[in-house]
């Protein structure tokens, strides 16, 4: 009875997952379902000292997310040239999500708004810890609210191939990685950079010129 109980959990048709199924139907590590779960991020129960998940309830959250990820962010549109320049615009080949984030910090901390670039890297890091900023239809969208910063800047990251390792929401590869850093106390318009972003982005032909774009100023010039 034991046995067939355990076979019915791992079954791929099987109501109730495990960390490692979650994980796997995520396309996630099971350390980070592990932490979402332990911070109520995602629908979960425990039994004892283990957790468990009922799929369609996942399903639900999964599909919410994907769908209010960027419908939240665009009632406040801003101009994209506000916050962007063309020299904050990279073509790269990162092959990892660690190398995608730190390029981009390494661009943004040259710029006068960010006064402490370690403080701007932790935070950035240990949001990611928490949830994958992996919005979707190949984006995604670190971003800080932080004392560290005193205006709100962008940097943008258009990648030759896909970024093996950054953990979406819809399992689609991520290619376009961009930044949103602002201050503390800029929560409105730290809002409508990222809605302005988005509702750029999240048109397809927008999407595909972009990632076929072989100059960063023609990349500017697109999303301004």
């Amino acid at each position: 009875m034991r046995s067939e109980l355990q076979d019915r959990e791992k079954s791929p048709e099987s109501e109730i997952m495990t960390v490692e199924d979650v994980a796997e139907y995520l396309r996630i590590s099971p350390r980070t379902v592990y932490d979402w779960a332990q911070r109520r991020l995602i629908p979960c129960g425990r039994l004892g000292a283990i957790w468990r998940f009922k799929r369609s309830v996942v399903e639900k959250w999964l599909d919410a997310k994907i769908s209010t990820s960027g419908r939240d962010l665009l009632a406040a549109p801003l101009e994209l040239r506000d916050v962007l320049v063309p020299e904050r615009v990279l073509l790269t080949n990162y092959q990892t999500k660690q190398e995608s984030l730190l390029g981009l910090i390494d661009v943004l901390a040259k710029a006068s708004e960010v006064t402490d670039a370690e403080e701007v890297a932790e935070g950035i890091f240990q949001r990611e810890k928490i949830i994958s900023t992996g919005l979707g239809f190949g984006l995604a969208v670190p971003h800080l609210r932080i004392t560290s910063v005193t205006d709100i800047i962008m940097a943008i990251a258009i990648n030759r191939t896909a970024i093996a390792d950054y953990e979406a929401l819809d399992k689609a590869p991520v290619r376009i990685v961009c930044m949103i850093l602002a201050g503390w106390n800029q929560h409105k318009p730290y809002l409508s950079a990222l809605a302005a972003l988005i509702s750029k982005l999240k048109q397809e032909e927008t999407r595909s010129a972009v990632l076929k774009a072989s100059d960063p100023t023609a990349v500017y010039r697109m999303l301004t």
